[in-house]
């Protein structure tokens, strides 16, 4: 074999090397840049957002709404693809979250945020929740009148848990049959408790129809387990019964009354003119008639 052919042969050896050891890189090199980017994907589609959100949700439905808004920020932050539906979601229960702590204009920041940076929601519906947010507020601070027309629209929206708030609104201006419909309207929803049939029994005290206040007083009072609202329905039965002519059995309610309650200064005053109806003072005046 000559020179030529050797040297021939070794250069074409030393070319097959480096393509050999060029390809290995290239290799390696599209190797990395696929492991780089699968990781890259994973991070990014595969996150922590549906298990926050889980935990987030179940401390709302607690009513624990401080650690549903940790839950459900944390959401939020993590970066995931394909999830502006969720994220949307995420931010709705968001901010019915600062509106159980009646934080009204973060849960406002919310809803801003979805009209910013979200397509997937109804822009009118979010709208109105701005809105709504406002009607709070001013409720909160006892403008009963301008707030009264948001809560009747929400509750026309199907929002009927702002029944509640429209029928306080009317409460406040003495519009009692108003008041009445929206009471009942929550109630359907979140049915009778304490606290509605003592709203009921106002009603009818309104309307002088005494009977079915006493029958209200009752039901509530059967169903006041925690006594948030036993006082009130309490004091209301000594009214009834006062208004009914039943002196000697309202008499005896007051001074149950009393004892429980010694601060209450109303209830003082009407254990007081009770007495003066059942231990009327038969002493004369002027003795004209002692002779």
């Amino acid at each position: 074999m000559s020179n030529n052919t050797i040297e021939r042969n070794m250069r074409t050896r030393k070319r097959q090397k480096k393509y050999k050891r060029r390809i290995a890189l290239i290799n390696t090199f599209w190797t990395i840049v696929i492991i780089v980017c699968t990781l890259f994907c994973a991070l990014h589609v595969f996150t922590h957002k549906k298990q926050y959100r889980s935990k987030g949700v179940e401390a709302y439905g607690s009513g624990d709404y401080e650690t549903a808004v940790q839950y459900l920020d944390m959401a939020l932050d993590e970066k995931q693809w394909f999830s502006e539906k969720q994220d949307v979601d995420i931010s709705m229960y968001l901010a019915a979250s600062y509106i159980g702590l009646k934080d009204y204009d973060a849960a406002t920041e919310v809803y801003d945020s979805i009209i910013k940076n979200y397509r997937e929601y109804d822009a009118d519906d979010v709208s109105f929740m701005i809105r709504l947010m406002t009607a709070l507020k001013r409720f909160d601070s006892g403008d009963y009148v301008s707030s009264v027309a948001a809560f009747n629209e929400a509750v026309e929206r199907g929002y009927t848990d702002m029944a509640y708030y429209a029928a306080g609104c009317y409460e406040s201006q003495k519009n009692y049959d108003a008041m009445k419909k929206y009471y009942d309207i929550f109630a359907e929803k979140y049915g009778m408790n304490s606290f509605l049939y003592y709203k009921n029994s106002i009603y009818y005290i309104a309307m002088d129809d005494y009977g079915t206040a006493l029958s209200c007083i009752e039901k509530g009072i059967d169903t006041d387990e925690g006594g948030e609202y036993r006082k009130k329905l309490f004091y209301a039965e000594i009214l009834c019964h006062e208004k009914l002519g039943n002196y000697e059995k309202a008499y005896s309610l007051a001074g149950r009354y009393v004892q429980a309650y010694p601060e209450d200064e109303d209830g003082k005053n009407l254990y007081e003119y009770l007495d003066t109806r059942i231990n009327i003072d038969e002493t004369s005046v002027n003795g004209f008639y002692d002779n």
